[in-house]
């Protein structure tokens, strides 16, 4: 499982490393201790010093990946000193601190090294092949746990990130732009482990769609995404999530495509279906088999209503036989205004009856003013008359009639949900007039718009107690979509909601993208990818309780990276590229 890289012939030299250095059985047992970042949370220093022996624990800190390590080391003394522990600060600020004979005793003797954040490359340039490397590689597989938190719990693998966004790993993936910025930089880490690629502050930062990207050009490691204030604990192939936010676990052993090898600016990346788990706290997985093992809590069994999965845990339902596809095609456009050169609306426009299109373009209350744009933008595209009613104005009377005289049917939602709100009260008679007409209007939407057409309307944030999840209107049945899904909060949202209810298949938008719907297959148009989240065969999913800020946990989920121009078949549930 690892090998050592560290300059042998150095620490042999100064004769401090005893024992064997090659990996053995033993190392599988032994704890990485990966935290993503964010204040320190006691309860997570308290478990890594339980599992490196409790108040006997000697702990080294390691501060040389932070740009003021004189500050933080001492800092973190004295937070693990608090524990009733022989805590000790070893500075080691360069290449040649790194092979001096204290700094190696004094990891060398330490039950628990600690590094803290900062820059996982300085981290990394500092050690690789040095003395201290040989002492942390010595002391893990002799049971020391080693924990990181942010930068510090990143260069471990054979290779670590470090550098780049998941937008800029999805317009350029691992190429360079004119100001030398790489969408993703990849380096060669410091091989304690060798298939593990960890990256932290992983939900309030939107950092998936790197880790697919890192995970697939280095498809027999395994991805570890960790957010701020959660732990995601290593041993062997298993890995516990504890914390407050989550631990996302992506693997790509069974990808029917992946082009990371040749993706650049000019070939956007893609992939799927990837596998991944989300973790919360106590949950666990088994990694680089393809086994999901256990979460927390009994096992889930499903209840009759629609908002079951709020109130406590569920299991993913099969996708319904009469889900393959809406008969008339339906665009879900990402951007809440129009955007120049997205090929998405006129398309709409086309499927409406083009300069003969009448449309009917529906708006929440708080949308009104983004409805007149978009008449203004699908007028000058050919369309033909285009009318816009606010939720306000709906009533039984003018929206029948408004319906049997348009060719396309717009939708724009506001943040307060007023639309679908409308259209489900009345005892659903506005959702059921719209549910005649459906076969045969084709369907548009942008921005919050997209969120009502599935199974489930989620808005606001996963951490806001007050966001809203209500009905959709089932236009696209079996999904649920989402217009922000790089965003923050934005997966963990896609998530919640394709585990809501009936959906079980996400359809996560890019910033400028667009998704169109027809006879079952989805197509991805636009200038960035779309995201797929395939829940059928999800096991052990549970939702957070109404009101809480929880993650969700969730195994077997299968992921999709789908470039422009490429598909997803909705029926078969693969990518095509």
């Amino acid at each position: 499982m690892s090998r050592p890289v560290a300059s042998l012939a150095i620490a042999a030299a100064i004769g401090l490393i005893a024992g064997p250095l090659l990996a053995a059985e033993p190392i599988a047992r032994t704890p990485l201790v990966c935290i993503g970042g964010g204040p320190d949370d006691p309860a997570i220093a308290a478990e890594a010093l339980s599992l490196a022996g409790g108040r006997t624990a000697k702990v080294a800190i390691v501060s040389v990946a932070s740009s003021q390590p004189g500050t933080s080391g001492p800092a973190y003394q004295q937070f693990f000193g608090a524990f009733g522990v022989t805590a000790r600060y070893v500075p080691i600020t360069t290449r040649e601190a790194a092979a001096t004979p204290e700094a190696v005793r004094a990891l060398a003797n330490s039950e628990l090294l600690f590094f803290s954040g900062g820059d996982q490359s300085r981290l990394s340039e500092r050690f690789a092949d040095t003395p201290v490397l040989g002492a942390v590689q010595d002391g893990w597989i002799r049971g020391a746990v080693v924990a990181g938190t942010s930068a510090g719990a990143m260069p471990w693998g054979s290779v670590f990130i470090a550098n780049g966004s998941t937008l800029g790993a999805f317009a350029r993936a691992f190429s360079r732009d004119e100001q030398g910025a790489a969408g993703l930089e990849i380096k060669p880490g410091l091989r304690l482990t060798d298939d593990l690629i960890v990256d932290t502050h992983f939900d309030s930062r939107s950092r998936l769609g790197r880790l697919l990207l890192a995970v697939a050009a280095n498809p027999r490691s395994t991805g570890l995404g960790v957010d701020e204030l959660t732990a995601g604990i290593v041993t062997g192939s298993d890995v516990r999530a504890l914390g407050r936010g989550s631990v996302t676990v992506v693997e790509a052993r069974a990808l029917s495509g992946n082009n990371a090898g040749r993706a650049s600016a000019r070939l956007p990346f893609a992939a799927g279906p990837f596998s991944v788990h989300r973790l919360k706290s106590g949950a666990t997985a088994r990694m680089r088999q393809g086994v999901a093992r256990t979460a927390p809590g009994p096992t889930p069994t499903p209840q009759p209503g629609f908002f079951f999965g709020l109130f406590g845990s569920q299991t993913a339902t099969p996708v319904p036989a009469e889900a393959a596809g809406p008969r008339q095609p339906v665009t879900l456009i990402a951007p809440a205004a129009p955007l120049p050169g997205l090929s998405a609306p006129m398309s709409f426009v086309r499927d409406s009856g083009g300069t003969q299109a009448r449309l009917l373009i529906l708006a929440g209350n708080g949308a009104s003013r983004d409805a007149q744009t978009w008449r203004g933008h699908l007028l000058v595209l050919g369309a033909g008359r285009a009318r816009v009613l606010t939720a306000s104005e709906l009533h039984d009377q003018n929206f029948a009639a408004a319906l049997e005289q348009s060719t396309g049917v717009f939708f724009l939602e506001d943040a307060a949900g007023t639309l679908v709100e409308r259209l489900n009260a009345n005892r659903r008679h506005l959702r059921d007039v719209l549910a005649v007409y459906a076969p045969r209007l084709p369907f548009g939407a942008a921005g919050l718009g997209v969120r009502i057409l599935g199974d489930v309307t989620y808005l606001g944030l996963p951490t806001d107690p007050l966001r809203l999840v209500k009905q959709g209107l089932n236009l696209v049945a079996g999904t649920a979509c989402d217009d922000q899904t790089w965003e923050f909060g934005g997966v963990e949202r896609l998530i919640q909601a394709t585990l809501t209810g009936g959906s079980n298949l996400g359809i996560g938008l890019g910033p400028d993208s667009a998704v169109r719907v027809e006879h079952g297959q989805m197509l991805v148009v636009g200038r960035t990818q779309a995201l797929f989240v395939d829940a059928r065969n999800a096991a052990s999913a549970v939702l957070p309780a109404a009101g809480s800020v929880e993650p969700a946990s969730v195994l077997g989920l299968e992921v999709s990276v789908v470039p422009p121009d490429g598909v997803y078949d909705f029926t078969g549930r693969r990518p095509r590229f």
